[in-house]
């Protein structure tokens, strides 16, 4: 008969289960002790064997006060109490002190492994091995008093001592190799985050000030429990040991509300409470500095705007559905891990967990490798003579080198690595929808990333971004949920609805380096903004198509006008023209690649070919 087995084992408990289910039944396992000291008391098949990690835990609070030690303790003895027949085999540091080892040996738990670091190969082994009594008798040294029989003064000693062994504690789980890849980069590895500690509906405490709390509250009232409301950092410490919610909102103090220190509780919360939201408001110097401080700490959920900007009821609502939905996904993930079925065969065990993880994340999608053009140059070609009037590329590679790299047919040419920027004076929707399109085209060819470039950029929507999603999407606001992906398609949008129009060009072109180098084609939508777009002409491998207004004689006029300054000194710029409601003419002096009489993505469609270099040429 197979051993059975319950695993304890922070956020490696899943893939040691699947690891060890060839040779034992798993009966479940919990992510923490908190969790499973609960779960335990349900279960009717108990186990033979519980596999524990020490530091799996959510919070280190007993009566107020930091004492990880104690808390171990507690929560081991109610696995114990609970499961008296069954064997626990407990993996904790090295430097666990010999006081916690004598609690441990106290509760007739004598199985235990002092390592700092540990292979998934060895716990079949530690799981099968007996220890007993004897294996302590030289070392530790029994002592009738306990711990809460100690006096004050002891007391407090023993909280420093034990809050500087739980650091070590939480370095050794950052350091933890379960999979035994030593060139794994101990920053690399996953750490414990804590768990949602019960079922059901939310519980929230709320730090936002007392009338906004109110308001709070009447909104969500059929979505979450408001289990506490507070307008001091004593009072939000306390009301988070006394009733460990699910999610905690934090507001920053301004007209409205808040609590003082936000980012500190924040920062403070983000080991005790399962999700945070972190309202920040305007992005000044003091918020800016304040969402850097709680993103440092592991907060990802953060409400923000641009200085003279507003935060809406509707971004606000979703992401607190986000934040629901995902505990709720947490929760159904447990329930069925915890009913006994059968784990799934073991993976590799030489495959590292942190690639697990990686891997997860990428099923059901496709990916496409960057291509590059299969055929080089093969004579020799002299650097052209650099024209320091064009600026430096956003690539910020010497001009000699990247002319050596990117040998083109024609300037017009966009090639893979290169830029395509769009813009449409009079017109910026027209951008939009012609930028979508030429995402959807280069995607079959390659990675894409698609920067709206302005306030008024629409590209996103016409890449079938949700109003909801593009609500918390903006990659002008930190905190963002940027970018949205889209298979191979990277959407870095604006929210056309905010009436923000405050990219810097520092920001954009900060962004447009980062992005390109991991892309094949990076699209830039700068709506009707054609001062912006001029840029975008001295970057390196760049094509800027200017589409005309046709129809208007005044918006026709003045665009060329604009279109020759901007040609002058430059031979990637493509004109185009927009001849819908039009007469079918095209304005002498003019001549467009791109006609748009009817459907604008087809207009782009027929204008461009591919060659097999994942070369886009022109038609005309």
């Amino acid at each position: 008969m197979m051993t059975t087995v319950y695993v304890i084992f922070g956020d490696h408990s899943e893939k040691i289960s699947e690891y060890l289910s060839d040779q034992f039944k798993i009966v479940g396992f919990s992510r923490t002790l908190e969790e499973a000291s609960v779960a335990v008391e349900k279960i009717k098949e108990k186990p033979d064997v519980f596999l524990i990690l020490g530091s799996a835990m959510v919070t280190g609070i007993v009566d107020g006060v930091v004492n990880y030690n104690a808390v171990l303790l507690e929560h081991l003895k109610k696995i114990r109490l609970s499961c008296p027949e069954s064997s626990i085999k407990l993996i904790i540091s090295e430097k666990a002190s010999k006081s916690l080892i004598e609690g441990i040996v106290a509760l007739g738990i004598y199985d235990i492994y002092k390592a700092d670091k540990i292979n998934v190969e060895d716990l079949p082994q530690i799981i099968m091995t007996k220890k007993t009594i004897a294996n302590y008798s030289d070392d530790i040294q029994l002592r009738p008093k306990t711990m809460q029989e100690k006096s004050a003064k002891e007391s407090i000693k023993v909280i420093s001592q034990e809050e500087e062994e739980r650091q070590t504690l939480v370095q050794w789980l950052k350091g933890i190799n379960l999979f035994n890849n030593e060139d794994k980069n101990e920053s690399d590895q996953p750490t414990i985050k804590p768990t949602r500690p019960r079922t059901g509906t939310p519980h929230v405490i709320l730090a936002m000030g007392r009338d906004l709390n109110r308001s709070f509250q009447t909104m969500f009232s059929n979505l979450i429990e408001i289990v506490a409301e507070v307008s001091t950092p004593e009072e939000f410490k306390k009301a988070v040991t006394d009733y460990r919610p699910d999610i905690a909102v934090i507001m920053r103090t301004g007209p409205a509300g808040g609590v003082p220190e936000a980012d500190a509780l924040a920062e403070w919360a983000a080991s005790h409470v399962p999700e945070i939201l972190f309202i920040a408001g305007e992005l000044d110097e003091t918020g800016s500095s304040m969402v850097e401080r709680v993103q440092n700490a592991g907060v990802s959920h953060i409400l923000s705007c641009p200085p003279g900007g507003y935060i809406s009821g509707e971004e606000l609502v979703y992401l607190m559905q986000n934040i629901v939905r995902k505990l709720q996904e947490a929760e159904a993930d447990i329930k069925e891990n915890n009913t006994g079925n059968k784990v799934k065969a073991r993976q590799n065990p030489v495959e590292g967990l942190q690639t697990l993880k990686i891997n997860a994340t990428k099923l059901g999608k496709i990916l496409k490798p960057v291509s590059t053009p299969k055929n080089k140059p093969k004579k020799k070609i002299k650097p052209a003579k650099i024209n320091m009037k064009e600026g430096l590329s956003p690539d910020e590679k010497p001009a000699e080198e990247q002319i050596k790299q990117n040998i083109v047919k024609t300037p017009t040419t966009i090639v893979p690595g290169g830029l395509f920027a769009v813009v449409t004076p009079w017109r910026p929707g027209l951008a939009g929808r012609i930028a979508a399109q030429a995402v959807k085209m280069f995607a079959e060819r390659g990675e894409v990333a698609y920067i709206a470039a302005t306030g008024q950029s629409t590209g996103a929507i016409w890449l079938d971004v949700p109003e909801e999603e593009l609500i918390m999407s903006d990659w002008r606001v930190p905190g963002s949920q940027a970018p949205v992906k889209r298979d191979n398609i990277s959407i870095y949008a604006v929210d056309p609805a905010k009436n923000l129009n405050n990219i810097s060009n520092g920001d954009l072109w900060d962004l447009v380096k980062t992005v390109r180098k991991d892309v094949t084609y990076t699209v830039l939508d700068f709506g009707s903004d054609i001062n912006a777009a001029q840029q975008a002409a001295f970057a390196g491998r760049s094509v800027v198509l200017v589409i005309i207004p046709g129809g208007d004689p005044v918006e026709t006029r003045t665009s060329m006008l604009w279109l020759k300054t901007l040609q002058e000194g430059k031979q990637n710029i493509i004109p185009g023209i927009d001849l819908r409601g039009s007469p079918p003419a095209v304005p002498e002096g003019l001549e467009p690649k791109v006609i748009i009489r009817n459907n604008p993505a087809d207009a782009l469609s027929m204008a461009l070919r591919n060659n097999e270099k994942d070369e886009f040429i022109w038609n005309r």
